[in-house]
């Protein structure tokens, strides 16, 4: 992160101190991240009941017509089970779809331009790799996103979870701000520069805890997207499973690798989370705007996070699939 050194005085004790605007940053980063966390849950055994409150609103914005029909999350998961004959106690899961393609081990290669010295206060360096075929899975079924919201031309990062449909960021769909959704929205799975099939979308989903005017939770920071035809490139499996001091890969396409039509790249980077929070986790991973949406996931290709909020050389924030969103996304895939 490139900050301009700017003399601050900050009384402490009643002596002056002077630091610089870096510093200065960072330290209140940490200390708005750590009154952030003394309020959140840290561990998976110890959730809130709010976790499993299958009562949670979820909006959706019909392409065509722009008409947005809430939907109740029980109610959706109810009617899956009955018209599909399975036991109300018996789990939903959401396994990944693997094709028959090359390991994937052998399709990046570490950014020649890469400083490795570039460490910040904290440790954190970026050491993403560019994945230089995108054929092979998990990379084909992670997309690049293109959409239009508030007048702007945007992009993102989404992957499949289904063949007809892909999860990303709340905020790459819709406008807190404006209560606007995204349109002209395109999807290209695996887009490598410009090689990559474009898909067009029929509806977008976002989590009602992000939509909500009276009582928002940002953190809860999902989206789905329903594609006109599907893609068939499989998909990744999705769990509650987010731990801390455990290691997970987040893969997709960063904004200063590549923006224009001819550069547009994929990158890969494995760290470790941090802290497991209520509705997100923390992580080292390196980074940076058009990653919103992309994945964190397990070596067996399970989603664990959709990432949502960046501060490269810091940390990067993901929204947390909880147990009820994981379960709602398996009844309602497509």
């Amino acid at each position: 992160m490139n900050i301009t050194a700017v003399q601050v005085p900050i009384r402490i004790n009643k002596r002056k101190k002077v630091l610089t605007m870096k510093k200065f940053l960072s330290f209140i980063i940490a200390i708005s991240m750590l009154a952030t966390l003394s309020t959140t849950t840290m561990a998976l055994d110890t959730l809130s009941d709010s976790q499993y409150d299958y009562s949670r609103i979820v909006v959706s914005c019909d392409a065509a017509t722009g008409v947005v029909t809430y939907h109740s999350m029980s109610e959706s998961i109810d009617n899956y089970r009955a018209q599909n004959n399975i036991d109300p106690s018996t789990p939903l899961t959401a396994p990944p779809s693997i094709p028959s393609v090359a390991s994937e081990d052998n399709y990046y290669i570490q950014d020649p331009t890469e400083n490795d010295d570039d460490i910040t206060s904290k440790g954190i360096t970026d050491d993403r790799k560019k994945v230089t075929s995108t054929t092979a899975f998990p990379y084909c079924a992670i997309a690049y996103i293109t959409y239009s919201l508030d007048g702007y031309s945007c992009a993102g990062t989404g992957f499949m979870i289904d063949n007809q449909c892909l999860l990303t960021a709340a905020h790459n769909l819709y406008s807190r701000t404006t209560g606007n959704w995204a349109t002209n929205i395109k999807v290209y799975p695996g887009r490598n520069g410009t090689a990559g099939t474009v898909y067009t979308y029929k509806t977008t989903w976002v989590s009602g805890n992000y939509t909500s005017s009276s009582n928002p939770d940002y953190s809860d920071d999902w989206g789905m997207i329903e594609l006109s035809k599907a893609a068939s490139v499989g998909y990744f499996g999705l769990k509650d499973g987010a731990k801390a001091k455990s290691s997970y890969i987040l893969t997709g396409y960063p904004g200063e690798k590549g923006s224009s039509p001819t550069s547009v790249t994929m990158w890969t980077e494995t760290k470790t989370v941090s802290t497991v929070a209520s509705w997100s986790f923390y992580s080292a991973h390196w980074a940076t705007s058009g990653q919103s949406g992309s994945p964190v996931y397990t070596s067996d290709y399970y989603a664990v996070g959709v990432a949502a909020s960046m501060m490269p050389g810091l940390w990067t924030t993901s929204t947390r699939l909880v147990q009820s969103t994981v379960t709602w996304l398996a009844a309602n895939k497509y």
